[in-house]
């Protein structure tokens, strides 16, 4: 089937004359410049386990009442602005938890070894979660995987995040759950 450009000839006079074309010539995409992504958002995004491919239907789908042309909507550039804003966010909670120490002297560590589920794989793996309480508020400082259940290993990740807090000299009390 040959396609045929619908074309209509009109003669005002002899000499000259117009072609008008219903179809357009090739149009030059303009690339959308506006990022609208925000620490706030990718923390979300990130809380719900939302992946780079499924935000961006969901994105997409929440600026269609904006001018969605002039957004940046693709995976790899929701991918790059997370990765951005991700050391950011950690930065920033760390900023807070290096502030408890000089807020209140006394900050109470609880840790307990868990059973979690690998992020690769099926298996699950041994994961000790720190959290440190100050004034009423917990901060988790971290979940180191472990290799075994021993608890000078234990002792020595608890005292690592500590160290790495800077918040070894502030520790009032310990708190864990012993039971097997």
């Amino acid at each position: 089937m040959i396609d045929f450009d619908v074309c209509t000839k009109t003669d005002d006079n002899d000499e000259f004359f117009e072609v008008e074309c219903d179809k357009p010539g090739p149009l030059k995409v303009q690339r959308a410049r506006k990022t609208f992504i925000t620490p706030r958002l990718v923390a979300a995004l990130d809380r719900c386990k939302i992946s780079d491919r499924n935000s961006v239907h969901i994105l997409v789908a929440v600026a269609e009442a904006h001018r969605v042309q002039d957004l940046v909507l693709n995976k790899s550039s929701i991918y790059r602005c997370r990765q951005r804003l991700r050391p950011e966010r950690a930065a920033e909670l760390k900023g807070k938890v290096l502030n408890l120490k000089e807020s209140e002297p006394g900050i109470l560590v609880h840790w307990e070894g868990k059973l979690l589920p690998a992020l690769i794989g099926k298996e699950r793996v041994f994961c000790l979660p720190v959290i440190v309480t100050c004034n009423g508020t917990e901060h988790l400082l971290g979940v180191p995987q472990l290799e075994s259940r021993k608890g000078d290993e234990m002792a020595s990740a608890v005292n690592q995040l500590l160290e790495e807090y800077q918040l070894s000299e502030s520790v009032e009390a310990l708190c864990c759950d012993t039971t097997p």
